[in-house]
């Protein structure tokens, strides 16, 4: 029967309702830097020093980009930030040096703290440049007297280095003769040689050329 508060329409009819809530989703990033940067060698310059690398080059993140990176891909994206000791540039001399390098993410995640990586590589200056050597000038003399040679001092060459300030400077005759033994008649080449601390050389050549204008010794 119809209740005291429903019409005949309402007899048979089923009555649907909703409701809704929010749910927040939250996707931290747990995921810190990865430091590529290995131990590296790398040559003195010329005053025998060398620049610091820059290792933030080495660094990757999965979520943020570098400071650097402007591509579409990195918009809206958090940039990680590098930081090394000692800096990059920094001039330091022959020898090995730790480099301390940090990479932090600047992500929400750690309380606002960011994901931070950090490493250690090795860094070794060496010396690889051979000194610049500076030959004596080319020597042409006349036979000694009665013999077909002649005694001649041909010098000594001269040398300048990077690093080394003793570059030891040695002289190899082609016939195998000692430098001061006489030289014979026609062309001898010397063949100088500065090497330095590490064992770099370099080399030039003199020659030494002795000539026989003495007239014959006729007996009638």
């Amino acid at each position: 029967a119809p209740g005291p508060y429903s019409s005949p329409e309402d007899e048979g009819t089923h009555r649907t309702g909703s409701a809704s809530c929010a749910q927040r989703v939250t996707v931290n990033d747990v995921t810190p830097p990865n430091i590529g940067a290995t131990n590296q060698t790398i040559p003195a310059d010329a005053n025998c020093q060398a620049e610091v690398p820059d290792y933030s080059t080495t660094v990757s993140d999965n979520c943020a980009c570098a400071s650097s990176d402007n591509s579409q891909a990195c918009e809206d994206h958090s940039r990680f930030t590098v930081t090394q000791t000692p800096a990059a540039g920094t001039l330091v001399g022959l020898g090995t040096y730790t480099v301390h390098i940090t990479a932090n993410d600047g992500s929400s995640n750690n309380d606002g703290a960011g994901n931070v990586s950090e490493k250690d590589v090795t860094l070794t200056v060496v010396d690889s440049t051979a000194p610049v050597i500076t030959c004596p000038a080319n020597v042409t003399k006349n036979t000694d007297p009665g013999t077909c040679s002649a005694i001649v001092n041909p010098g000594t060459a001269t040398a300048t280095d990077n690093c080394d300030s003793s570059v030891t400077i040695t002289g190899t005759r082609s016939d195998g003769q000692a430098l001061n033994a006489p030289y014979p008649k026609g062309t001898t080449t010397i063949t100088w040689r500065a090497t330095d601390d590490p064992g770099n050389y370099s080399e030039c050549a003199q020659t030494v050329t002795v000539q026989d204008h003495e007239n014959p010794v006729i007996v009638c």
